[in-house]
């Protein structure tokens, strides 16, 4: 496949949301994390991924971008369209709204950026029934910070930390 064929390959599957999909979107965001969505450019990539961008993008010079550099060089991978999972980033960017998460002690921190699924305390339990999808405030001992967002699957957590950003097994 030529260079011109892949930019144009990589341009079509990449489509600028309706006005009614971005406020479906934003309805599901304020329903499910209490989150209001700023004036901004949402994009589908692929299947699921929707990246957000600068509400001062024209259409022309969107084009123009994306026939140059990939979407990930324009925009923030966002959140998981079918699943409306926030992405790692997204957790953060939107830090000051969120109202749907689950914290994590210490121990339960580790575990989550090693990549592990996190067995939930009956309180955490209780918060987690709302929706299947929770962002997780993780604790660092001298601070907290939202880290992504993880699935209730039979009272655990499971993981969506992205592999570049967990971290190896601490040896005891």
């Amino acid at each position: 496949m030529s260079k011109q064929n892949k930019k144009q390959t990589r341009q079509n599957q990449i489509v600028v949301l309706s006005r009614a999909k971005k406020k479906q979107i934003a309805e599901q965001l304020k329903q499910y994390y209490g989150i209001i969505l700023p004036d901004c450019v949402l994009v589908a990539s692929g299947k699921q991924k929707i990246w957000i961008l600068t509400a001062g993008i024209k259409s022309w010079q969107l084009r123009v971008l994306l026939n140059k550099l990939n979407v990930q060089a324009v925009g923030l991978y966002f959140v998981n369209q079918n699943e409306m999972r926030l992405s790692f980033d997204a957790t953060q960017l939107m830090k000051s709204q969120i109202k749907n998460y689950i914290e994590l002690n210490k121990q339960q921190t580790k575990q989550w950026f090693e990549g592990l699924a996190i067995e939930l305390s009956e309180q955490q339990q209780k918060i987690a029934k709302k929706h299947n999808f929770v962002v997780v405030l993780c604790d660092f001992g001298n601070f907290k910070e939202y880290a992504g967002c993880g699935k209730i699957i039979n009272n655990k957590l499971a993981n969506f930390v992205p592999k570049e950003r967990r971290m190896l097994k601490m040896q005891k």
